[in-house]
């Protein structure tokens, strides 16, 4: 049953804050605020973790790491930012299948980045000179779509970072979901 499993949703706030509800009865609203922490666009939860999420928002991304058996409602922790040049506000990030990469896309860049957070490291995906506005890794973290803010969209092959570019007739992307 739903109940008999525990989970964690983050759900963000025009607030600038996230807030981290779980079906676990002992458990306490979890507030996440930070200064840099502005205007946020995207929320993501590392892959098979449920103490490392990032935050996407107008200063780039936040790294939150939570004390998964901390009985306080805002953790002692600091957010650890990133930002990158030209690649902010960061509108849609997540990680691949099994968590060791994220990839982030901003309105005001034309490339995508794939970062290794646990090195600091981000390498540019560059295919468009308009700029991309979301993403989504499939399910099994062989493919990448990514689309623009016109009607452009790419399929990323994850091992050889190769794409195949499409286009819509008209208007612009809305929305998408692999099946």
């Amino acid at each position: 049953s739903f109940n008999s499993m525990c989970f964690k949703l983050a759900v963000a706030g025009v607030d600038d804050s996230v807030r981290i509800y779980s079906n676990d009865e002992n458990s306490l609203v979890t507030l996440l605020k930070h200064g840099a922490q502005k205007s946020i666009m995207s929320i993501a939860w590392r892959k098979f973790s449920s103490s490392c999420i990032v935050v996407g928002c107008q200063n780039g991304f936040l790294l939150w790491t939570i004390d998964p058996n901390s009985n306080i409602t805002r953790p002692l922790s600091q957010a650890v930012q990133y930002r990158h040049e030209n690649h902010f506000p960061v509108t849609s990030l997540e990680f691949n299948h099994n968590g060791t990469l994220l990839a982030t896309a901003s309105i005001n860049d034309s490339s995508i980045l794939i970062w290794d957070i646990d090195k600091n490291v981000s390498v540019p995906l560059r295919r468009t000179s308009i700029p991309y506005l979301s993403l989504q890794w499939s399910f099994d973290g062989a493919f990448m779509f990514t689309s623009t803010v016109g009607n452009i969209f790419r399929i990323w092959d994850t091992q050889t970072w190769k794409s195949e570019r499409w286009t819509i007739a008209n208007g612009n992307i809305q929305s998408f979901q692999w099946s």
